[in-house]
């Protein structure tokens, strides 16, 4: 009877927590203004600022960790240009013949970050005298992934065998009981493990539960006292694309400091002892992504390491710059000295109307 009473004023007091918790809910609801309009972007604006987002997340580093790795005397790397939209990286080089060109592209497609590479044309460079022949290939990019495989644990195994043993070990004191002293004891002894475990299993549970629903209403309470709004958890939470946009946007830098850019990234490869003799410029704007980029195409000369160093501080200290292409050119396979091609995006903000006027007639004087 104990028992009874005792679950009774626990299943009561639970009951009333929750009716408060709602009621604490319902008010601090009502004193939440409406959350604002989600932000919607169109498929167009959509696809321009994935394909922003794709060229600035390009995993340079671990591209050329993977062409690294199978670096061969006999091959000749003359190009790599990432195509995030389809996860590969293509590429131009020259093998001395067939079989040393599937050979390549078979090592390269089983090391990482790769998933295999394929060739998509071939050709016989008439022009070198030795007659290579260069290649185009695919390497896709490896974005499973790992799955470990669900193996046996041999304690919980043990402990399966331990359980089976316990129950027939119980059934067979049952037996025992029930042939010395007839069903009603056995009866008995059922109501009172009925009893027992109502004691030790679903009372603790409902111990929990209501001290867990008590700091629940008394948090609220202190919201409801302290005039505090809703949380974001009464709010609409916010699309994963507009997150994504956002987080974009403050990545990008006004548009004064796109000079600022262009001299790092040239004081980067002069500090990293390559020569850069010319560099080339484009603009164009992204109506749909509401953003303008600078293209740059900067040839140096140097050892490899540099080349890649150079590369990894741009990247590493202009979140907004993106490494769009990379060509070599050799004298000799095996020399380090290289003349690479880098081709260089940086992404900013348009300039806001009327800056630029602004600032002339601030400076300008009547005649």
């Amino acid at each position: 009877m104990v028992l009874v009473w005792q679950w009774q004023q626990l299943d009561q007091q639970l009951d009333e927590t929750t009716q408060a918790i709602a009621l604490a809910r319902q008010e601090i609801v009502a004193r939440t203004p409406p959350p604002p309009a989600p932000l919607l972007l169109s498929e167009q604006q959509i696809v321009a600022i994935n394909n922003a987002i794709g060229q600035l997340n390009t995993p340079w580093p671990a591209v050329l960790d993977g062409f690294e790795r199978v670096v061969s005397a006999d091959i000749a790397l003359l190009q790599i240009e990432p195509d995030h939209r389809r996860r590969l990286v293509k590429g131009v080089a020259e093998a001395k013949n067939h079989q040393q060109m599937l050979d390549y592209l078979d090592l390269l497609g089983s090391v990482a970050p790769f998933a295999g590479a394929m060739v998509t044309r071939q050709e016989v460079n008439e022009k070198d005298p030795n007659r290579p022949i260069r290649f185009m290939f695919e390497a896709q990019l490896d974005d499973s992934a790992a799955v470990v495989a669900a193996q046996g644990d041999p304690t919980q195994e043990s402990g399966v065998n331990k359980l089976k043993r316990t129950a027939d070990r119980l059934r067979l004191a049952a037996d025992l009981w029930l042939h010395r002293r007839g069903p009603w004891g056995l009866v008995l002894v059922g109501v009172i493990g009925m009893l027992l475990g109502f004691a030790v299993i679903v009372m603790p549970r409902l111990d929990a539960e209501l001290a867990a629903e008590v700091a629940t209403l008394n948090e609220l309470q202190v919201r409801v006292a302290s005039n505090q709004e809703g949380s974001g958890a009464a709010a609409a939470p916010a699309a994963a694309s507009a997150f994504h946009y956002h987080a974009f946007r403050a990545t990008l830098p006004a548009s004064e400091q796109v000079l600022p850019s262009i001299k790092a990234v040239l004081d980067s490869a002069a500090s990293h002892r390559l020569i850069s003799t010319r560099a080339e410029y484009v603009r164009a704007h992204d109506a749909h992504a509401q953003v303008e980029t600078l293209q740059m195409m900067v040839p140096v000369n140097g050892r490899y390491s540099d080349v890649r160093r150079w590369i990894e501080e741009i990247l590493s200290t202009q979140a907004y710059v993106a490494v769009n292409e990379l060509a070599f050119k050799r004298e000799e396979i095996s020399l380090n000295q290289v003349e690479a091609k880098v081709r260089l995006t940086i992404w900013h903000h348009p300039a806001r109307p009327g800056e630029h006027r602004h600032r002339i007639d601030a400076g300008g004087v009547d005649p």
